[in-house]
């Protein structure tokens, strides 16, 4: 069988490789470009929440009907998301006792997915937190979650968006209490 680039020099292979390739990068581009570009990126506010982050496109609010669950989302829900903050109020508040067993049960519960020495302890502004990479079915999350005054708040980004993930998570703050 003889091949349709048969007598072209390499370079002209090439080239025609690389248009293919460049034309198929520009049909991918507006699905990829939203999620993170730089130079877009602002704080949003959300007073409510008690919270400010800064990401490439404003976070998408959703509250769970029945409870006083909120969710921001950034991108598609689910797995596929490129940022996801859950903002929930447990019905009471948790003594540290507490706090260090249901620590170590989520450690047993997850030990399946959860990527080997990435559970660590983290603090904002004074409280403190988790950070932890869970691996699920070939895809990976970063998670931040916090206990402050009564909130429970957990971030999370796919590990792939790292820097800008981590700009997102870092990015994270708590608005001064009236």
């Amino acid at each position: 069988m003889r091949s349709r680039f048969q007598g072209l020099s390499a370079s002209i292979y090439m080239k025609i490789n690389l248009i293919i390739a460049l034309f198929f990068a520009s049909l991918l581009w507006p699905a990829l470009s939203p999620c993170f570009q730089s130079g877009q990126w602002k704080e949003y506010v959300y007073r409510r929440d008690g919270f400010a982050i800064t990401t490439p496109s404003k976070p998408k609010f959703q509250q769970r009907v029945g409870s006083d669950d909120h969710w921001y989302i950034i991108g598609p829900a689910g797995e596929a998301s490129h940022f996801t903050l859950t903002v929930s109020s447990p019905p009471r508040t948790f003594s540290k006792e507490e706090m260090e067993s249901a620590k170590k049960y989520f450690q047993e519960l997850v030990k399946d997915i959860l990527v080997p020495d990435s559970f660590k302890e983290i603090s904002l502004s004074g409280y403190p937190g988790f950070q932890y990479e869970l691996r699920f079915r070939q895809t990976s999350r970063i998670f931040r979650a916090y206990m402050i005054s009564g909130r429970y708040f957990l971030l999370s980004v796919p590990s792939s968006s790292f820097p800008d993930g981590e700009r997102i998570l870092d990015s994270f703050r708590l608005l001064a209490q009236k």
